[in-house]
């Protein structure tokens, strides 16, 4: 089982594996902005897989695809009718991420573009911990505050170092 941090609000496993090979195509909707692209490009420059773009799926590799939900992407247009969304509906950050090795495919649909790369920041997480192959899982959460953020005081002040040692952790989170 896949650790994610912080803990997703719903993770549901299939049976069958997919494997990772050393080239996929990322297929973005026309509101995937390209800080996302170029995490995923990184992300994977990390895994020496090389990285394609087109605007639809290739069946010959692994294909992510990214979008914003009800834009009627190729992201949006898999997950119709696949994936009950109804308990992260109109929360912002809020995704669904589904991996499906039967139809060789990624698919991260957000809420808004934050939720989008909530759901790129999931998939890193269990890129990570899987050993080039991702389990058949579908993801659906959303954050459980509108706001985050952190008290300063509780345990006297932080000093100007301790405050950016803070920023680190929490930049990925």
């Amino acid at each position: 089982d896949y650790s994610i941090y912080p803990l997703v609000q719903q993770m549901d496993y299939g049976s069958d594996i997919l494997k990772i090979n050393d080239k996929l195509n990322i297929v973005a909707s026309s509101g995937i902005d390209e800080n996302i692209s170029n995490y995923l490009v990184n992300l994977f420059k990390e895994y020496q897989i090389e990285v394609t773009f087109s605007d639809k799926k290739d069946d010959d590799i692994l294909n992510i695809c990214l979008g914003i939900k009800d834009q009627g992407d190729q992201a949006d247009q898999y997950l119709a009718g696949k994936v009950d969304d109804s308990s992260i509906a109109g929360i912002a950050e809020g995704y669904i991420l589904k991996v499906c090795a039967q139809d060789n495919i990624v698919a991260i649909v957000g809420n808004d573009i934050s939720g989008t790369f909530n759901g790129v920041f999931t998939l890193e997480q269990m890129i990570a911990s899987s050993n080039e192959s991702l389990k058949d899982v579908t993801i659906i959460d959303s954050p459980d505050t509108k706001f985050r953020g952190i008290v300063e005081g509780f345990y006297g002040q932080y000093t100007h170092k301790e405050r950016l040692d803070l920023l680190s952790f929490m930049g990925p989170l």
